[in-house]
């Protein structure tokens, strides 16, 4: 499979030590990625993502605020270019993810999709949409129940997302957003921005 531009594996880490007044909490993340690109004709293209992560937060008094939990991903995406005006991308994202201080586990599969359409100096739009599994095994609570489930409550959900941006005239620029948002187990929450912005 060929590799497309810039470095194919990639690793980051961070560490940080916070002391607060009663308590030190140590925090760790360490990131391998490594991405493969390849496209066999010129509106078709493959990418395939593997990434393995270590994410750590030691608390002295505080144990909800502990975790030391490892993620496994595995993201292939396959995109279509009709003309240069409109673009679809379809993935399918699955991620394992285990506690190593507690006996808990997530597994998660996302399946996003995404459309683009730009018109070379007026405008830009784009429109995604998500579904998610997410399965939860042990009892999550405190900061692990945010970050072993990618933020998601378990059960199935739903996220979409409509932004734009159009270039009224030389001077006057006009952008929106729409977010949505349908949890597993709470109401439907919408969101919408609008923003006119005027260059002189």
């Amino acid at each position: 499979m060929s590799q497309g531009p810039g470095a194919p594996v990639t690793r980051s880490l961070i560490c940080f030590l916070n002391r607060f007044t009663a308590e030190t909490e140590e925090r760790f993340l360490n990131t391998w990625r490594a991405e493969a690109r390849y496209r066999p004709t010129v509106h078709w293209g493959v990418k395939v993502v593997g990434a393995f992560e270590r994410n750590r937060v030691f608390s002295d008094t505080i144990s909800t605020r502990q975790y030391d939990i490892a993620s496994r991903r595995l993201e292939p995406e396959v995109s279509w270019n009709i003309r240069q005006a409109v673009q679809l991308i379809s993935a399918v994202q699955f991620a394992q993810k285990t506690d190593a201080l507690k006996q808990r586990s997530a597994t998660i599969l996302k399946l996003p999709l995404e459309a683009r359409f730009t018109r070379v100096r007026r405008l830009q739009l784009s429109a995604r949409g998500e579904m998610a599994r997410v399965s939860v095994d042990g009892e999550a609570v405190g900061l692990a129940q945010y970050e072993l489930p990618d933020g998601r409550g378990p059960g199935t959900s739903f996220l979409w997302n409509v932004t734009g941006n159009y270039v009224l005239n030389q001077y006057l620029r006009a952008s929106f957003s729409y977010d949505g948002r349908a949890p597993a187990d709470a109401p439907v929450i919408h969101t919408m921005r609008l923003q006119l912005s005027a260059v002189f």
